[in-house]
C-alpha cells in the first residue's frame, strides 16, 4: 500500500475483514445494498426471507482509522445507498 501510495483497499461485502484481521489492520464496513436472500439449501415452505444486506469494506494499514472513517462516510454521503433500519 505504500509503495502505491494508498489509503485504503476497497472489497467486496466483508471479505477484506478477514485478510486484514490477520496483521491486525483495521476494516470499516459501509452498508450499500440488499440482496436476495437465496440459500444454497432451500428455506422451508412459508418460511418468508428477507433480503440480506450487502456492504463494501475499506481496508487499511495500521492506525490508519481516521482516514477510513473518513473515506467510509465519503463514499455513503457520495452514494446515499445506506437505508436506517426500520422502526420497531
Amino acid at each position: 500500500m505504500k509503495a502505491e501510495r494508498l489509503d485504503a483497499v476497497l472489497f467486496p461485502a466483508q471479505s477484506g475483514a478477514a485478510l486484514a484481521a490477520r496483521p491486525g489492520y483495521p476494516t470499516v464496513i459501509v452498508p450499500f445494498a440488499k440482496v436476495p436472500n437465496a440459500p444454497m439449501i432451500p428455506f422451508p415452505d412459508g418460511f418468508d426471507a428477507k433480503p440480506a444486506p450487502y456492504g463494501v469494506s475499506f481496508t487499511g494499514m495500521a492506525c490508519s482509522e481516521p482516514k477510513l472513517l473518513s473515506l467510509a462516510y465519503a463514499f455513503e454521503q457520495a452514494t446515499k445507498r445506506r437505508a436506517p433500519p426500520p422502526a420497531p
